[in-house]
């Protein structure tokens, strides 16, 4: 499996690796090494996985980055700047000097992915699977070297997502993507995006809960995040980035009834919505908790009267989604208020297991916040989102990964691959 990330929390990935693992295969993922202070073994076992991590500086990248701190003072320029005093001579970053930077990024990653397709190839595995696009150079490179089946695992619509609608991003999914023998999407609506676009009919393997994390009991959010006992926690779970809607979330916070926000999880926006809880006089109905183990997330959630799942429409890959969070919450038997997108309405509305709002409004998320500390409405709804998981699960879903796996194990064997 190839991963461009460190595999430290990664739930797909894990819930996939193990779900082949316990069927019989030996799986290998070939991550990230860490970043910075961050170390991480080079080669260690996660639950029945062996993990091989791949250093992000090879040889040739240092010496770019050696070359780089030699160069840079002569491409830098002095420029003049007007001021309030008149114009003075200040030092400028130039065009050529972000272009320089650009290109050694670029550089870097290519480097990161050859190292990848390298180890692939010395691994002899009989199967490659590309998790999200920008695994799958490395991965069709190694299927060049050794022609071995290749599923491509498409867990966002890659081409939807904010900063990825750009040409040499569609450029790199039209090419690679005939090499696969297989494609998984995350949604019904992805996979038919997929086929109109490049003529493929995708797997459709759905973002659920393992059923075997469900039984994680209930944390004491109350008494660890010094929350008054009468106020229920509202709780979202997920990245702290742009277009999650915790900012709407934050402005609805006076308009509520009652209840404390609770955001698990980090991110790049964490200091932008900390000062903004701030700002709006509710930082004293806000509590953030970092990013938590996979292990420990349900008992989190199962704190929680109500989860929030308030994606902004900014983009396709949003729209899209039906969110792994989504079923976090109903595995912890929690009603939601969450996006009215076609994937996540599909669900919310066929169980009645939450209110759907526009996410743009913090009027309306906030008014389906105090209908739903309603105690019957509550009761009502909690039992509803109670039974989502005997319907959406990951014991279905892996079903169908390890059917995929055998029907493409089946055609090498009749082609006379297997023991190749």
């Amino acid at each position: 499996m190839f991963l461009l990330n460190p595999f430290t929390n990664d739930a797909r990935v894990h819930r996939e690796g193990t779900a082949l693992a316990s069927a019989g295969y030996h799986v290998v993922i070939l991550a990230l090494a860490g970043v910075g202070q961050t170390v991480l073994p080079q080669h260690e076992w996660v639950d029945g996985l062996e993990v091989i991590r791949i250093d992000r500086q090879g040889v040739i990248y240092r010496w770019l980055l050696r070359i780089w701190s030699w160069l840079r003072p002569l491409v830098r320029r002095k420029g003049p700047v007007r001021t309030e005093h008149g114009p003075r001579k200040e030092e400028l970053p130039p065009a050529n000097e972000t272009s320089l930077r650009r290109l050694i990024r670029f550089l870097r990653r290519v480097g990161i992915l050859w190292r990848m397709a390298l180890a692939a190839v010395r691994l002899r595995a009989d199967f490659y699977h590309a998790h999200d696009l920008n695994t799958m150079p490395a991965a069709v490179l190694a299927k060049l070297l050794r022609w071995r089946p290749l599923v491509y695992d498409s867990h966002e619509a890659a081409t939807g997502r904010v900063g990825h609608d750009v040409w040499y991003v569609h450029l790199i999914e039209r090419v690679t993507i005939p090499f696969a023998d297989a494609v998984i999407a995350t949604t019904e609506t992805r996979a038919q995006f997929m086929t109109a676009k490049y003529g493929v009919k995708p797997w459709v393997v759905g973002n659920v809960v393992d059923l075997r994390l469900a039984d994680t009991p209930a944390r004491d959010l109350h008494a660890e995040l010094q929350i008054p006992a009468d106020q229920p926690i509202i709780i979202y779970q997920g990245g702290v980035q742009a277009g999650r809607g915790i900012e709407q979330v934050l402005h609805s916070i006076p308009l509520w009834k009652a209840g404390c926000f609770v955001v698990v999880g980090d991110g790049n926006l964490m200091p932008t919505v900390q000062q903004l809880a701030v700002d709006l006089g509710v930082a004293d109905r806000v509590r953030f908790t970092g990013r938590v183990p996979l292990k420990e997330l349900l008992g989190y959630t199962r704190a929680a009267k109500i989860g929030l799942q308030v994606l902004q429409n900014t983009c396709f890959n949003h729209y899209s989604t039906d969110s792994n969070k989504l079923f976090e919450y109903f595995a912890a038997g929690i009603p939601v208020v969450a996006a009215d997108y076609p994937e996540i309405r599909k669900v919310v509305q066929t169980f009645d297991a939450g209110i759907l709002v526009d996410p743009h409004e913090p009027k309306q998320i906030a008014q389906a916040i105090n209908t739903l500390l309603e105690p019957a409405v509550w009761d009502e709804k909690a039992a509803n989102a109670a039974r989502v998981p005997q319907y959406y699960n990951w014991e279905r879903e892996s079903a169908k990964l390890l059917t995929l796996y055998e029907g493409i194990r089946g055609r090498k064997v009749r082609r006379g691959e297997a023991d190749a």
